[in-house]
């Protein structure tokens, strides 16, 4: 099955996002409070495949470290052999256009950028792209609610976008191999399917 490690300095959203996680059929959603405990959890099952995380759900801002830090981090582990291969992927209660602005190579650090308040449907699209194995090289580059990046940036080209529409949500995916096709993952999401918290299911 699956494992996900959600890195986040607020136990709310680890709750929430890893609650929607095994929702969606993660087997293992593991959490992480900070980057350093995020580093120790990745190292502690190092370069072996079957033991690695597949996705790490980033944080861009933490206590301790920023999510650009930790990805820098991992990345380096990575080129070094010391870690087995996974996805990265940046959760921001920020504009993506504004961070993107400020640090053009989130593009390259990070698989895919996602804007808070997330829904379950990103996450799916997120999963779906790992499992069927599309997920390198991919992006995140945009959302519907922010204008497209301008060419000074060190994002490629978009292939296509959809304009913005008020209450809806487009993620745009795009490869840097011209031979892979792209993932156009973009959809509409109504604000009724962003996150909430788990029902309990012995209430009525």
């Amino acid at each position: 099955g699956m494992r996900v490690l959600v890195v986040d300095d607020s136990t709310m959203i680890t709750r929430l996002v890893s609650a929607s996680l095994r929702q969606l059929g993660v087997a293992e959603a593991s959490t992480a409070a900070s980057g350093e405990e995020a580093l120790a959890l990745m190292h502690a099952r190092g370069s072996d495949p079957a033991r690695q995380f597949h996705l790490a759900i980033i944080d861009s801002e933490m206590g301790d470290m920023r999510g650009a830090e930790l990805a820098r981090a991992t990345r380096d582990a990575l080129s070094e052999g010391l870690l087995a291969p996974l996805t990265l992927v940046l959760l921001t209660g920020n504009s993506i256009q504004r961070m993107l602005s400020d640090e053009p190579d989130l593009g390259q650090l990070f698989d895919a950028l996602l804007e808070k308040p997330v829904s379950q449907s990103e996450l799916g699209r997120v999963l779906h792209s790992v499992r069927s194995g599309k997920s390198a090289p991919f992006r995140v580059v945009t959302s519907a609610e922010t204008p497209v990046p301008p060419p000074s940036t060190n994002i490629s080209p978009f292939v296509s976008a959809k304009p913005s529409r008020q209450g809806s949500r487009d993620v745009l995916w795009r490869s840097n191999d011209d031979a892979s096709p792209m993932l156009a993952l973009a959809g509409a999401l109504s604000t009724s399917e962003e996150l909430t918290p788990p029902r309990d299911s012995t209430s009525s």
